[in-house]
């Protein structure tokens, strides 16, 4: 899979348990894992609802089999 872990943790910020959990199981268990520790890295980021829809946007292109850009992210530490 080409999409992201963050990208992937970024678009189930709003979906329940059960969701995340049905999505997580068609991938291989060590991309589960990572993207698992992506989602706690999000939670902890103050994302905006126009940064989380740029990212559900570009999800949903490449899962269309179109090609996306992409995000180029950089999570900046909290002082």
């Amino acid at each position: 899979m080409r999409i992201s872990d963050r990208e992937l943790a970024i678009s189930m910020i709003y979906m329940e348990k059960k969701d995340i959990t049905f999505l997580l199981s068609f991938l291989p268990a060590v991309k589960q894992d990572r993207v698992k520790q992506e989602q706690g890295y999000v939670a902890q980021l103050n994302l905006r609802y126009p940064q989380y829809r740029i990212v559900i946007d570009d999800v949903i292109l490449r899962l269309k089999g179109m090609s996306g850009g992409g995000i180029r992210s950089y999570v900046r530490p909290r002082r």
